[in-house]
């Protein structure tokens, strides 16, 4: 068991939830989002992530986006209690997700200046031909 402050993954996804017996489901995981027109903002995403660490710990995040220039456009602060085991899964839900340009947008949980875990989300401009009526925004 971890003593100093680990995260297992990091997935972005459509819809997530922790049931009341602590069960962690995750439903439609992606690293990429497509977009018509910039600027625009994504309506909504999870962040899901699971923490190990001593076990009944308390902890205090920082949880970060930035954009392809290296922009924060989204900054939490994320209070943590691990269990009995030493784990948490901890979902957050953003809306809005401000999206200026292409490229790769950075995301990342860090407590005090160290960085626990990151991810990259890629952010792709797509044209509609005339048969794709059902792309996002």
């Amino acid at each position: 068991m971890a003593t100093t402050l680990e995260a297992e993954f990091l997935v972005l996804c459509d819809q997530a939830i922790i049931s009341k017996e602590g069960k962690l489901s995750i439903i439609g995981i992606f690293n990429q989002i497509f977009v018509r027109r910039l600027p625009t903002r994504f309506s909504q995403m999870f962040i899901v992530t699971v923490f190990s660490g001593s076990p009944g710990k308390d902890y205090s995040l920082i949880l970060e986006i930035k954009n392809s220039q290296n922009k924060v456009v989204e900054k939490r602060s994320v209070k943590l209690k691990l269990g009995a085991n030493g784990k948490a899964n901890f979902i957050a839900h953003i809306h809005g997700l401000p999206i200026e340009s292409v490229g790769n947008f950075s995301l990342s949980f860090k407590k005090d200046s160290r960085k626990i875990i990151s991810k990259q989300l890629q952010i792709i401009q797509v044209k509609p031909s005339a048969n794709q009526s059902t792309l996002p925004n």
